[in-house]
Parts: structure tokens; C-alpha cells; sequence
């Protein structure tokens, strides 16, 4: 285990099975052999919320996991973003606004914000959702690809479409290729309708079927 790495590094180690058993073999070691393996803990969290095919009882450790690393150190913004994360793929979206709240007051920082302001879009409060998106400019540290999609889906709501159509172009220009979905492609093009726009709705329609027809074809053929 590399202290200059985070959780999201080893996130690659799921696409090998072998790799991916190892490294929990040896996280597992590590936290029976430290006092308090506070590292060891916030990795393995973040590779059973993030790991594709995780199961609702992954979520459920990994939220178990960072609860008893928080207890050893209460004030790591860290920890309570990656338990923020855990809780949204929960679904416990109220429980999140206080978790990125907290993580908000020991670090403001781009990433504490945006998921304030993810999980205030997934209740419905896009009025709330826009206010927080808006701070994450003013903010340090990196911005996670995630702000663009949901800022974008928070404009579209509000029938700000414009800003909506820039956001998710954004989103699609930076983010790793096989994290798109056909989702996406499908807001540009309710993005479009809604300014106006049919030519560019009906082309971004159809990269969404597309994308969808060779995604269930590739399901089908595996």
C-alpha cells in the first residue's frame, strides 16, 4: 500500500480479479495488525462503493468501515467525504447534506462542495443545488467530473438550458470515456429540445440509442 495514494488509485485493481483479491488480502492484514489502520479502512471503503457489480451489503461495510475510521479521527474532511459518497450510492441523501456539511467545515474545498451539492440535486432541491454548484468555482483543489453531469441536470431542471447544454458538454469532454452512458448523450438532447434546438436534440438522441443499442449488444455477446 502506497501512502501517496488514495482509495480512487486502486479503484483500477477491479478490473482484475487476481489484483483486486490481493490487495484485500493485504488490506485485511493491515488493519488486524495496526492499532488504527485508518488508511487501510478509507481504501477498502472506497473500492466496495466504487468497484463495479457492488452489492447493497459492500455499500453497507464500506459505510461500516469509514464510521469506525471517523471515530478514530473525527476531524479528516477525507473521511467524511468518502462516507458522503457511500451514503449517496445509499440512498440516504439526507444523511449525506450532513455528512458533506461536516466535511465543508473541517475543509472547504471543490470536492466537499460538489457533493453537497449532488446530493441536494437527488432530493429534488435543484434551488439549493444551484447555490452550492455555484460556490465550487471560488473554491481550491480539483474539481471531480461529477460536478459537470449533475450541475448540468440541476440548470436543466431549473429551465436554465443554455447552462445546462454547456455543462454537459463539459462533462462529456472531460470525463473518462467508459464513464459515459447513454444517459448522457440523452440529457444533451432534452437540454436541446427544451432551448429549442431540434437538429441538435435529434443528433443527440440518437448517439443515446445508439450508444444504448451497442452497450445491450455487447451485454448480450459476453
Amino acid at each position: 500500500l502506497d501512502p501517496r495514494f488514495d482509495g480512487s488509485h486502486y479503484v483500477e485493481l477491479c478490473k482484475n480479479q487476481k489484483e483486486k483479491n490481493n490487495l484485500f488480502v493485504e488490506i485485511e492484514r493491515n488493519m488486524k495488525a495496526l492499532k488504527k489502520p485508518l488508511y487501510s479502512m478509507s481504501i477498502l471503503a472506497t473500492m466496495l462503493d466504487k468497484c463495479p457489480n457492488k452489492t447493497k451489503t459492500d455499500l453497507i461495510q464500506a459505510e461500516s468501515l469509514i464510521l469506525n475510521a471517523i471515530s478514530y479521527k473525527p476531524s479528516d474532511w477525507v473521511l467524511y467525504y468518502i462516507l458522503g459518497l457511500i451514503q449517496i450510492d445509499l440512498d440516504k441523501n439526507e444523511e449525506a447534506i450532513h455528512t458533506f456539511k461536516k466535511a465543508i467545515q473541517l475543509s472547504r474545498v471543490r470536492a466537499t462542495i460538489t457533493g453537497l451539492g449532488i446530493a441536494e440535486h437527488n432530493i429534488g432541491n435543484y434551488k439549493a443545488a444551484e447555490k452550492t454548484f455555484e460556490q465550487v468555482i471560488f473554491a481550491p483543489g480539483d474539481t471531480p467530473d461529477e460536478y459537470y453531469q449533475i450541475y448540468g441536470r440541476v440548470e436543466y431542471q431549473l429551465d436554465h438550458n443554455a447552462r445546462a447544454i454547456d455543462m454537459f458538454h463539459r462533462y462529456l469532454e472531460i470525463v473518462s470515456p467508459d464513464k459515459i452512458t447513454s444517459q448522457d448523450y440523452l440529457d444533451l438532447s432534452n437540454a436541446y429540445h427544451d432551448a429549442g434546438d431540434a437538429s441538435e436534440a435529434q443528433i443527440y438522441l440518437r448517439m443515446a440509442n445508439d450508444f444504448l443499442k451497442q452497450a445491450t449488444s455487447t451485454a448480450i455477446t459476453k
